[in-house]
């Protein structure tokens, strides 16, 4: 997918829709992305409405709690301005299969802790060249 095959009012809706999330992951974790290993953190508002996007690449693919609490913590309280709860949406890029490892759900549990009870989760995913699949909690 790219920019022209989304509808005209795509960025005017919450991020976390279920008939577009795939999609726009897809979008924002680009291929190359995938093949180095990326983070991708959407800031929304609290509804869900994309503020700004978030990618980081070259994220090695085996990492402890503290490394993927301090790799998100400072996208965290950006959300946290001006003591408005937003939301996040969190995906995790890598080139190989959609089996979920310790380090995928290390991310996870990262943005559940983390955002606590005043920031939304509206999801972590994780994003391969093979497809998509969420992280549940």
């Amino acid at each position: 997918m790219n920019f022209e095959n989304l509808p005209k009012n795509w960025d005017e809706e919450p991020v976390n829709r279920p008939d577009r999330i795939n999609d726009l992951l897809d979008l924002f974790v680009n291929e190359r992305a995938r093949e180095r290993g990326a983070l991708l953190i959407l800031i929304c508002d609290p509804d869900g409405y994309l503020l700004a996007p978030c990618i980081v690449e070259d994220i090695p693919q085996e990492l402890t709690d503290e490394d993927c609490r301090q790799g998100l913590g400072g996208f965290i309280e950006a959300v946290r301005v001006d003591d408005v709860a937003g939301a996040v949406l969190i995906a995790v890029g890598r080139a190989d299969g959609l089996s979920l490892t310790e380090t995928d759900r290390r991310w996870r549990s990262a943005a559940e802790d983390l955002c606590g009870d005043d920031i939304r989760v509206l999801g972590v995913h994780l994003i391969t060249q093979h497809g998509t699949r969420p992280i549940a909690a």
